[in-house]
């Protein structure tokens, strides 16, 4: 991942979940803001495997959903 030299003082955590997905938290005000940065397969590959991939998110944003 490629940050600004701006952005870099207010990153509170990254990580990659897996092979796939990236999580990118960041102090931001008033509350802080968490972003996934997700390579999911398109066009060209198996209905079965995006539906597959696609799937696998929907945990994962419910994780990381703030109230």
């Amino acid at each position: 991942m490629v940050l600004s030299p701006a952005i870099r003082p207010i990153v509170t955590d990254s990580r990659p979940i897996n092979s796939r997905p990236l999580s990118l938290a960041v102090n931001t005000s008033p509350r802080p803001a968490t972003f996934l940065a997700v390579y999911a397969p398109r066009n060209g590959h198996p209905e079965k495997y995006r539906g597959e991939v696609w799937g696998s998110l929907s945990p994962l944003l419910a994780q990381r959903t703030h109230h």
